[in-house]
Formats: structure tokens, sequence, C-alpha cells
């Protein structure tokens, strides 16, 4: 019972940071309209999206096989798909492509997120 606890856990953290991205996403997006008051909450919540997308950087070690490259900058996940969609070789470009493509890069009207 304790691991499936785990596993719901860990896709709470997962599901939760990617919804608190795409709600970040639409503050950066109308950042310059909010009110004060809104935007107060906005960097509330772009913190709280931070700390959790360092969490996730970590938890992704396991199904990338691979620790974040910290000498590199990336204590975030993005910078890490960054370099594995550059490098365009092998399973983790493929992992890397497809979270970009259809969890990220939607969500990111400036363009590429990563």
């Amino acid at each position: 019972m304790g691991v499936i606890y785990f596993i719901l856990i860990v896709y709470g953290i997962f599901v939760g940071t990617w919804a608190l991205y795409v709600a970040s996403m639409q503050f950066r997006h109308f950042k310059d309209k909010l009110h004060p008051v809104a935007k107060a909450h906005a960097y509330l919540i772009g913190g709280v999206m931070i700390v959790l997308d360092f969490v996730v950087n970590i938890l992704m070690s396991i199904p990338l096989l691979e620790l974040p490259r910290w000498d590199q900058g990336e204590f975030l996940l993005s910078p890490r798909l960054k370099r594995w969609n550059s490098k365009n070789d092998g399973w983790r470009t493929a992992v890397a492509t497809w979270l970009c493509e259809h969890l990220l890069n939607q969500f990111d009207r400036s363009g590429d997120h990563c």
C-alpha cells in the first residue's frame, strides 16, 4: 500500500507542477495587464512552481536515467529538456521532445519553451 501512495504523490507533484506551469504562462502573457493584487498572487504561484519544478527535475532522474547537470545550470527541468532536444540522439531525446511538444511548448505563447 505504501508504494501506491508514493506513486500517487509523485504523480500529484508532476500534475500540480504542470498545472502551475500552464497558469504561469498565462500570468506571463498578461503580466502588464494584471491588477497589483493579482500580480502578487501570480508571483507567489510562480515561486511555488519553481520549487516544484526543481523537485520534478530531480524525480525525472529516474525515467531519464541521469542526474541533472547542476554545473550547467540545470536546476529546472526545461534546461535539461533543451539539452536533450539539441542533441537529437537516442531515447532521451524522444522523451524530451514528447514532453516539450505535448505538455510545455503549446502553452508558451512566446515560442518554443524547450
